[in-house]
């Protein structure tokens, strides 16, 4: 039988034809000088971007501890705001001292301290009520206080405003963060 069919074996209408053959795959990576370097220059501004997101981050991690901080006051008061309230002036206080120099915080209190918070925050200014009443807050006995609560929520949301918002200049110590 393999004389009949000699080598072939089959369709003998295909004997004779070749296989075409698939050149290669075309590749992904660019093959001209312009790309690559376009692609270089691409991959080191990501880079410094990255970086810049880093050093925020890092930056700006007294805020975030800020942040926490208020979160666990609240929900150790359970909703009774006086407790929140009692601890406000303390930690606005103990932010804007991770942000700004000691000798310029340090000393302020009563209307020069509420002219540093409405400076250096673009949200509604605490020398106005209700902001006004943080110096209550701070400086008398909870008896005395006589805020409703929703003045009480007022004063919480603008702190943690002011502590998520609040911007710092640069300063020769290299600090850029807002």
């Amino acid at each position: 039988m393999s004389d009949l069919f000699g080598d072939t074996f089959g369709n003998y209408m295909l004997h004779g034809i070749d296989e075409i053959q698939i050149p290669e795959p075309v590749s992904w990576w660019p093959q001209t000088i312009g790309w690559k370097v376009l692609a270089l220059a691409l991959m080191l501004w990501l880079l410094y971007r990255l970086y810049r997101l880093a050093q925020r981050w890092w930056i700006n991690r007294y805020r975030r501890a800020a942040l926490a901080q208020l979160d666990a006051i609240e929900m150790q008061a359970d909703g009774r705001y006086q407790q929140v309230l009692a601890n406000l002036p303390e930690l606005l206080k103990a932010t804007a001292l991770q942000a700004y120099p000691r000798t310029e915080i340090a000393a302020l209190s009563g209307e020069q301290w509420l002219a540093f918070l409405d400076s250096h925050y673009d949200g509604p200014a605490f020398s106005d009520t209700p902001g006004r009443q943080l110096l209550t807050v701070a400086y008398q006995e909870p008896s005395r206080w006589q805020l409703s609560a929703e003045d009480a929520n007022q004063l919480i949301t603008m702190s943690r405003r002011w502590i998520q918002r609040h911007r710092v200049q640069v300063s020769s110590g290299g600090r850029d963060h807002a």
